[in-house]
Parts: C-alpha cells; structure tokens; sequence
C-alpha cells in the first residue's frame, strides 16, 4: 500500500499531477518531499566509506582545509580527498589496501603497509585541527574514530555532529568514518544513507519511508 498508492500520491501531490487512478484523494499538505529509503545495493566501491557515504567527508574536507597547518603547505580542500587529493596514500592510492599475487591462489588483499589502511600519507598526520577538548586531530585520525567518539569532541562543528547525531540516535555509533560501506549488511546501509538526505536550512516537511 505504501508503494504502490501512499508514495506515489503524495509525490502526485506536490508536483501537481494527476493522483495514480486507484487513488481517489489525500489531504497532506504540509508534507513538501518525499524519501524512500530502502535496501537497494550501493554498489562495492571500496572507496565508499561510512563518511562519504553519509557526506561528513566533505564538511571534514572544508574545515582542515581552514586550518592554520593547511594554509601553511598550501593544501586546499580537494587535496584532502582520499580518491584523487594530494594526500592520499601513494602506495595504495588511498584504496587502505594492496593486492598481493599469491601463486595458483586468488590474490588476497591486505592493509597498505605503508598507511596502515588509513589511506592518507604521513603529511596528512601533520595537518591537525584543534578541537574543544584542547586537543589536536588530524583527518586520518578522526576516520580511524567512530560516531561517538567524534561526537564527543565535536562540538564546534555544527554540521559534521548534525549528521553523525542521526547515525548515533538510529544505533549505529560504533562505525568508524573509515569503515568501507561494502562491507556493511543492508539494514545498515539503508541508516547510513539518512543523514546525507538532510537538509540543513531546509523548513519543509519531509516524509521518509524506510
């Protein structure tokens, strides 16, 4: 019923087309958007991980991309990226991992020796932003965290706890932002993928269906 009549309905309805045929009316006019979330697969990019996934990679971009150490060796926001930036592991091409050729067996995958599987070189490390505990965090550090731990040390960074905040309330504090999304279960996934749907200054009413 949600599906097939709820869904389309209320998406009728705030588009301005014709209800679906089976449906005769609906009255909710304060609902402005609608989200499903459900367990379609995310793909097995491993390069997708708990923080990009939920778009807290970017805000973490931005915010040591301001800091004093940055602007001091020249580092912009792009260069923070794991994927394509300046200080991502060369040795595993910020994948956290190396493939060894193992004879008559399928190669097997382990982590980069030379990153620990934090993906990021060791210049990363000396990029450090100051939190309000008085203490210094550097990218790959706050990756290695989890959801409450950084949430404890976030206070100044209004919309990175915003959205670390609903993975916390929907049970899932224990993931790390480094954590690989391929290897997390379908129900998982399906919560991690709540916050990055967040609007921030957005004053509508959104209905989600999971």
């Amino acid at each position: 019923m949600v599906l097939e009549s709820l869904i389309p309905a209320l998406e009728s309805q705030n588009t301005g087309k014709k209800l679906p045929p089976h449906v005769k009316s609906i009255i909710a006019d304060k609902i402005q958007q609608v989200k499903l979330i459900d367990a379609t697969p995310i793909g097995i990019n491993i390069r997708s991980t708990v923080a990009t996934y939920t778009g807290v990679h970017d805000e973490l971009r931005k915010i040591y991309a301001k800091t004093e150490d940055a602007k001091l060796y020249g580092y912009k926001a792009g260069d923070f990226s794991y994927n394509t930036g300046k200080l991502r592991c060369q040795t595993c091409d910020g994948t956290g991992e190396i493939s060894l050729d193992v004879q008559f067996l399928p190669d097997v995958d382990i982590p980069c020796p030379d990153c620990k599987g934090s993906r990021y070189s060791k210049a990363a490390r000396k990029i450090l932003h100051t939190a309000k505990n008085g203490k210094k965090y550097s990218l790959p550090d706050l990756m290695s965290m989890s959801v409450d731990e950084i949430l404890k040390i976030s206070d100044d960074l209004k919309v990175v706890k915003q959205k670390l905040k609903v993975l916390h309330e929907l049970g899932l504090g224990y993931l790390t932002l480094g954590e690989e999304t391929p290897g997390l279960s379908g129900g998982r996934i399906i919560a991690t993928g709540t916050p990055r749907d967040i609007k921030n200054n957005s004053n509508s009413l959104t209905g989600k269906f999971i």
